[in-house]
C-alpha cells in the first residue's frame, strides 16, 4: 500500500518567490491608492505579511534587522500611540494610517531577482505616467481657468483621488526611479525607453507644478546624478551636463511652471517684507513655522498631544505675525519635523530626521544611488508637507524605499 505524505506548509516556497510576491503587492499598493484606499491598504498589509517569511529562511537576516524593527515599534508606540488626545476617534483614525510604519523595516529588507525590481518600477511609472498625462490634458482643456487657480496658489485637478501634494510626491519619486534606471541602462534599448518614460514624467511634474513634488525631485536629483556619474568618463559627464542644462532651460518655459515661479516669488517677497500673508501659501506656512517653534520652546520635552497640535500652534503666533494673518487663514505648518515636535516633544522630531540620516549614510556606503535619492527627496518633502498624515504619503515613503532597496548595485552584481 502506497503511503500518502504531505509536504510541510511553505515547502514549495522560497525566498525569491516570496520576495517577488511582496514587491508586486507593494506595486499594487502604490498604483491602487490612485483609485481605491481599500485596495492600497490590503495590498500593503499583504506585502508586510509576506515580507516576514524570508526571515524564517535566514535567521542571520532576522537578527540583523530586529533592532531596527524594535526601534520603529518603540518610536510609534511611545511617540504616536500612547499620547493624549482630545478626540479619541480622530486620534485612532489618524494613527491607523501610520500603522504600516511599524513594520516598514521588514519591507526595507526585500531582495529581488535580477531585473525584477526594474520591471516592477517600470510598471508603476507607466501607470503613474498615464494618470499624469490625463491630468495634463485636463489642465490644457481648461487652461485659462486653471491658470487663475495657479496664480492663487491653488492645486490643479488630477486624474487621481490622491491629494495633489502627495500625488506630486509619488510623481517625483517615479521620475527619480526612471531617471536612475535610464542612466544605468543607457547603452541598452530598455535604457532609452526608460529615459523616455522619465522625460514624460518630468514634463508632467513641471506642468502640474506642485511645489512639494518639484522640491523633492530636485533634492533627489543632486545625489542621484553625483553617484550615478561618479565613475563615468569626462566625455559622458560633459554630455550629461549639457543635456541637463538644456532640459532645465526648456522646463522653466512651461507656462504653468512659470506662473508658479512668479507666484512663489511674490509669496517669498511677502514674507521678506513682512506684508499680509493671507492667500499666500508659503507665507501662511512661514508664520505657522514660527508659531510651532514658539510652541516647542514652551513645552520641549513631551509636547501637547495629537488633539492639541492645531489649537496650540494657533495660540502661539508671534505678536507681529498676528496682524499679518486672519484667524481663518491660520494653517498647520505642513512640516513633519515641527508638527511631530509640537505633538510629542523635541526628541520625536529628531528621531524622524535621524531615520533619514541613518538611511542616507547606509545607502551611500552601500552605493545605492536610487535609495539615496529617494531618501533625500522624502526628507525635503517632509519640510513642506506632513507626508505621514495621509495614506498616500505613507505608501510613497514605504513603497519607494522598499523598491529602491531591492535593487542591486553594480558592485553587488559581480
Amino acid at each position: 500500500m502506497k503511503l500518502i505524505t504531505f509536504a510541510p506548509m511553505g515547502a514549495g516556497l522560497n525566498k525569491t518567490n516570496v520576495s517577488t510576491a511582496t514587491l508586486l503587492l507593494v506595486a499594487v499598493s502604490i498604483c491602487g491608492i490612485h483609485f481605491s484606499n481599500a485596495v492600497a491598504s490590503m495590498s500593503l498589509l499583504a506585502a508586510i505579511v509576506t515580507s516576514i517569511y524570508p526571515f524564517n529562511l535566514n535567521q542571520q537576516d532576522f537578527k540583523s534587522w530586529l533592532w531596527l524593527l524594535a526601534a520603529f515599534v518603540f518610536y510609534q508606540l511611545v511617540i504616536e500611540f500612547f499620547i493624549h488626545s482630545q478626540n479619541s476617534k480622530a486620534f485612532i483614525q489618524n494613527n491607523l494610517v501610520k500603522v504600516p510604519l511599524l513594520f516598514s523595516p521588514l519591507l526595507f529588507n526585500i531582495r529581488s531577482k535580477e531585473g525584477l525590481a526594474e520591471k516592477i518600477i517600470m510598471g508603476i511609472s507607466l501607470f503613474i505616467s498615464w494618470t499624469a498625462l490625463a491630468s495634463v490634458f485636463l489642465y490644457l482643456n481648461n487652461k485659462a481657468f486653471y491658470d487663475v487657480m495657479i496664480a492663487e496658489s491653488k492645486p490643479l485637478p488630477l486624474f487621481s483621488k490622491v491629494y495633489h501634494i502627495e500625488y506630486s510626491l509619488l510623481l517625483s519619486l517615479s521620475c527619480l526611479s526612471m531617471l536612475y534606471l535610464g542612466m544605468k541602462n543607457r547603452t541598452l534599448f530598455q535604457g532609452k525607453a526608460q529615459i523616455g518614460v522619465a522625460a514624460v514624467l518630468i514634463l508632467c511634474l513641471h506642468v502640474l507644478s506642485a511645489r512639494t513634488g518639484l522640491l523633492a525631485f530636485y533634492f533627489g536629483t543632486v545625489p542621484l546624478l553625483f553617484m550615478s556619474f561618479k565613475q563615468t568618463s569626462l566625455k559622458v559627464k560633459l554630455k550629461m551636463s549639457i543635456t541637463l542644462i538644456i532640459l532645465i532651460l526648456f522646463l522653466i518655459q512651461v507656462p504653468s511652471l512659470k506662473k508658479r515661479i512668479i507666484n512663489s516669488k511674490e509669496d517669498l517677497s511677502t514674507v521678506l517684507h513682512g506684508n499680509s500673508v493671507n492667500n499666500k501659501s508659503f507665507g501662511q506656512r512661514w508664520v505657522a513655522w514660527n508659531a510651532s517653534i514658539e510652541s516647542i520652546r514652551k513645552q520641549p520635552l513631551h509636547g501637547y498631544g495629537k488633539g492639541n497640535v492645531k489649537s496650540t500652534i494657533d495660540q502661539n503666533y508671534l505678536p507681529h505675525h498676528e496682524s499679518k494673518i486672519f484667524a481663518r487663514n491660520k494653517v498647520m505648518p505642513h512640516n513633519v519635523y515641527l508638527e511631530t515636535m509640537v505633538q510629542s516633544g523635541f526628541l520625536a522630531g529628531i528621531l524622524y530626521l535621524l531615520f533619514f540620516t541613518i538611511g542616507i549614510i547606509y545607502s551611500l556606503r552601500a552605493k545605492k544611488a536610487l535609495m539615496t535619492a529617494i531618501l533625500f527627496a522624502l526628507m525635503a518633502a517632509s519640510m513642506f508637507e506632513s507626508i505621514t498624515e495621509r495614506q498616500a504619503g505613507v505608501i510613497a515613503l514605504i513603497g519607494f524605499i522598499s523598491l529602491a532597496g531591492s535593487l542591486k548595485t553594480v558592485e553587488q552584481k559581480g
